[in-house]
Parts: C-alpha cells; sequence; structure tokens
C-alpha cells in the first residue's frame, strides 16, 4: 500500500460523519481503531455502548464504570478523557478472526433500571479481518521496545511497534489534529520544478534574521543576516548554498529567494528574528508544493518566473493531491521522531541528541506556532552551561549531560504538548537541530 494512499485513508477515515457506515479492515493480532464521534456531551448521566448487530454487547462506559462483553474482556476500552471531548472512538486490541463484524454505537441518557431512556446510535462501523494482510511502515529509529503492535485507522495499517501502546488514541488523534492545524495555520504557495520562488517574511525590527527549513527528514538552519549597526541594512552572515539560497531585504526584514526549487525544497518553512541575547521569535509557516500537472496551472504560473507571496492560500492549492502530500510530509515528521507519554503534573526531562556547541537552544512546535523556549551558554573556562534565557523559570529547567544540556518540563501541562527540538551553535556559525521529540499524555 503506498503512502499517499494511506494518508488518503487515514483523513477520510478518520473525519466521517458519524451517520456514514465506515469499513474498516485489521490483520488478525493488530489494534484497531473503531472511529466514532459524540453527537452531544457526555456527562455524569450519559451511557455510551458498542455493540454487534444491535445485540451482542462489546463494551460500555459511564460515569459508574465500564463494562465489557464475552470475548472482548482486556481486549476494548474508550477512554474516559476522549470521550469528554467528544471521541467515542472504541480501541480494540489483539483483533480476532470472529471479530469480523457490524459495529454500532449507541448513547443513553439518563440511565436508570427502572425507567431507561431510548438508545441513541450515532456510529456504524463494519470491521473485516483479515489473517494474511501485512501492510507497514518502518521507524528504523525507533526506541521503543515491546510487541509486534499494528496501528489501523479506518483501513490502513501502520507498523509502528508500540506506537499505540506509547500513546494509545489520544496522541493518534491529537499529533495528526495538531499537524493538520499546523497546515492551516500555514501560507502555502505552489512553485514549478526549476523555478525560481520568493518567500516572505512577516517579522520586523530583529537585528538577526535567519530562514529554516522543516521536511521530513527534520529542521534545519540554512541561511542567515545580520544587520548593520550603522547603516541597518542586512548583510549575508551565512549561507548553506550561495547558487541554491539568496537573501532580499524588504522594509525592516529579509526574504528568502529559492533559485530553481528541487524536489528537496518543498516542505515548510520558517523565518526567525532575534536581537543579539534575545530569544528568537518565528514568523508564520510557509508551505512549499509543487504545482499540478494541469493546464490552467502552468498557464498562469508561466506569467512571472519569479512567484511571490500573495498573502494566503490561493485558490490554486484548494486540491485534494496538495493537502494530502504536506499531510504526508507531517506524518513522515511524526514516525521520525522520538515519542514520549507523560501523566498531566508530571515532570518530564527531554535529552538533545547533538553535542560539542558553546550555545543550546530548546524549541517547541504545536499548532500555533514555534518558539524558543530557553537557551544555554557554555563557559570558555569550566565548560558549564549556564541559562542566558528561559521563558518561564518556574515551568521549565536544563540540566547538563555529557557536552549537551537537556530540557525539563516542570508539571507538563496541555500546552506543553507537541514537538521539541534542540539547536546548537558556535558562535556566528548557524543552528544544527537534533532529531525531534514528539510529547503527549499517557491514557487513562
Amino acid at each position: 500500500m503506498s503512502l499517499l494512499y494511506i494518508y488518503i485513508l487515514l483523513v477520510t477515515a478518520c473525519v466521517d460523519s458519524a451517520e456514514s457506515l465506515v469499513n474498516v479492515s485489521a490483520p488478525v493480532g493488530s489494534t484497531v481503531l473503531l472511529p466514532c464521534k459524540l453527537t452531544e456531551v457526555f456527562n455524569h448521566t450519559s451511557l455510551i455502548q458498542w455493540q454487534i448487530n444491535n445485540k451482542g454487547l462489546v463494551f460500555e462506559r459511564s460515569s459508574a464504570g465500564t463494562s465489557s462483553g464475552s470475548g472482548y474482556e482486556g481486549r476494548v476500552d474508550i477512554p474516559l478523557d476522549e470521550l469528554h471531548k467528544g471521541n467515542c472512538s472504541l480501541v480494540l486490541k489483539n483483533v480476532r478472526i470472529t471479530d469480523d463484524h457490524l459495529y454500532k454505537t449507541f448513547t443513553v441518557e439518563h440511565v436508570d433500571s427502572t425507567n431507561p431512556t431510548e438508545a441513541k446510535e450515532i456510529a456504524r462501523v463494519s470491521l473485516s479481518v483479515d489473517d494474511e494482510t501485512r501492510s507497514s511502515l518502518e521507524d528504523s529509529d525507533s526506541h521503543q521496545t515491546g510487541g509486534n503492535n499494528w496501528i489501523i485507522c479506518g483501513g490502513c495499517v501502520l507498523d509502528m511497534a508500540e506506537f499505540l501502546c506509547v500513546f494509545n488514541l489520544h496522541l493518534l488523534f491529537g499529533v495528526i489534529s495538531l499537524n493538520l492545524l499546523q497546515i492551516i495555520s500555514a501560507d502555502l504557495l505552489s512553485v514549478d520544478p526549476g523555478q525560481n520562488i520568493t518567500l516572505l517574511c512577516n517579522i520586523t525590527n530583529y537585528s538577526e534574521i535567519s530562514w529554516y527549513h522543516m521536511n521530513s527528514t527534520g529542521l534545519r538552519q540554512f541561511t542567515s543576516a545580520i544587520q548593520g549597526k550603522l547603516d541597518k541594512h542586512f548583510y549575508v552572515d551565512h549561507n548553506e548554498n550561495k547558487s541554491h539560497f539568496a537573501l532580499t531585504q524588504s522594509s525592516s526584514s529579509v526574504s528568502l529567494v529559492i533559485i530553481g526549487v528541487r524536489e528537496t525544497d518543498l516542505g515548510f518553512y520558517y523565518c526567525g528574528g532575534r536581537n543579539e541575547e534575545l530569544h528568537t521569535e518565528f514568523g508564520k509557516p510557509i508551505g512549499l508544493n509543487f504545482t499540478g500537472s494541469s493546464d490552467n496551472e502552468r498557464d498562469s504560473s508561466s506569467e512571472d518566473s519569479d512567484s511571490h507571496q500573495t498573502g494566503g492560500t490561493g485558490n490554486i492549492w484548494i486540491t485534494n493531491l496538495i493537502v494530502i502530500c504536506v499531510i504526508s510530509l507531517n506524518l513522515l515528521q511524526i514516525i521520525s521522531a522520538d515519542l514520549l507519554s507523560v501523566d498531566p503534573g508530571q515532570n518530564i526531562t527531554l535529552l538533545c541528541n547533538i553535542t560539542n556547541y558553546s550555545e543550546i537552544s530548546w524549541y517547541h512546535m504545536n499548532s500555533t506556532d514555534v518558539r524558543k523556549l530557553i537557551l544555554a551558554k557554555q563557559r570558555k573556562l569550566d565548560k558549564h552551561f549556564y541559562v542566558d534565557h528561559n521563558e518561564n523559570k518556574s515551568h521549565f529547567a536544563l540540566t547538563q549531560s555529557s557536552s549537551s544540556v537537556s530540557l525539563v518540563i516542570i508539571g507538563v501541562r496541555e500546552t506543553d504538548l507537541g514537538f521539541y527540538y534542540c539547536g546548537g551553535r558556535n558562535e556566528e556559525l548557524h543552528t544544527e537541530f537534533g532529531k525531534p521529540i514528539g510529547l503527549n499524555f499517557t491514557g487513562q
């Protein structure tokens, strides 16, 4: 099964209407997600129930507790925290050939043994069990250990060991929705292969402007400019490829010119600004992809050899192909990350996998923005790091490990979830980023 096919299935199945029949297939021994969305708020008088063909109980949950049907004990669950968010999806583990059924979800309000109200159907899912199909996406860099688990969502199978055990249902919906929101908030631009394009930076009044590129392999800084103190003009301080990237000054900021766009240039771009010792502020993300092959798109793009930003998402980007391609990029970014889980209010330490830099910073990316949280600099004499900037001293701390710096999050809260990067640099050199770390809450 191709990656594109998997992503199409993932998006369409997971957001399908609750009233429609959703078809899901899963191999024997896998863990499958049967999607469901509540139409009303789940409260202390509510009961949610999954059944087989309107008669056999699979699983039910209320404020009083849970109950599993015969043969489903220990294999099914609806996380309570997800129910309160309107997500009534059923997690079915260790799929058996006998699980091949039509499943229905019902809600009942004001449950009383003497006066029950009528059940309301809200979802139908047809599960097809296959004991031979094995489609997988391997994460060769995964640090998790355990058994041979699979993730299935709306007909797609992701062979990522322990992914569901570590992150469960909350991660699957939370991280994907995070990246979908990141896509929605970005300015999306299209370009023909080999064409030049200019990306505008929407932050101003910084003496140092850098440009960053994020794709499925990671995040990197590839060019930067510093403003002269006298004439206030910017000059290039670092450029990883002078024949491929150029900078132009516009007002009090710096735009990026990509010369002869190629496939490796596709992805998300961020400009970041900082003043001397202050932390970095990032601008709005810009998504870059190739245009479609239609004649209309090619005719419109041939009018100007240099494409420019026109203030948001143009009509050319309202196509399923572009959206799916960008989604696939972000799902690959998820797969390549080290994934960690934590309980709300718990402390957690994130290790930085880059060393031998005199300046280490930690960055946080979520659905709203990218920001620098904390910065440490190394003393020249004793080689110990000291904190130069901390956005929130009561919430973030640094610990030195070997020749790098780890981030400690004190009392993790919902706003801390997302992706973390550590970045290192030596004096005037560009920033190198470590492997991303995905953080989410554990299941209840």
